[in-house]
């Protein structure tokens, strides 16, 4: 009855460790990975070796892969960049006619788009 005691516990106690460290682990895996902290080149170069393996691309091809690639996610920086200037500007502009009251009440609003579209996510 000991042993089968000790082995219960023993069992449950590597149980629990691993239960209480694979989510930290998963979680150390993934730090290396977002996305927005990648340069344009290191994304181009991600995105092409996930097509390199996913197509089995010769290196010849994974060269100009890469090269669209890169061109691709530069020019979607340059358009994210206008966007967020445009957006900035026209908040500006609408901030010059609203009152604080209504500037507040737009903020609130602005807020609650920004989480229904991280919550889609």
């Amino acid at each position: 009855m000991k042993n089968y005691l000790k082995k219960t516990m023993t069992t449950l106690t590597v149980g629990f460790i691993i239960a209480l460290t694979s989510p930290v682990i998963a979680q150390e895996g993934n730090m290396d990975k977002n996305p927005k902290q990648l340069t344009a080149e290191e994304r181009a170069q991600k995105r092409t070796d996930k097509m390199t393996k996913q197509l089995e691309l010769t290196e010849e091809q994974a060269k100009k892969v890469y090269e669209i690639n890169l061109e691709h996610v530069k020019k979607m920086d340059a358009l994210k960049a206008e966007r967020k200037a445009q957006n900035e500007k026209t908040k500006s502009e609408l901030d010059k006619v609203l009152t604080e009251k209504q500037k507040k009440k737009a903020e609130e609003l602005r807020q609650k788009r920004k989480e229904k579209q991280k919550s889609k996510r």
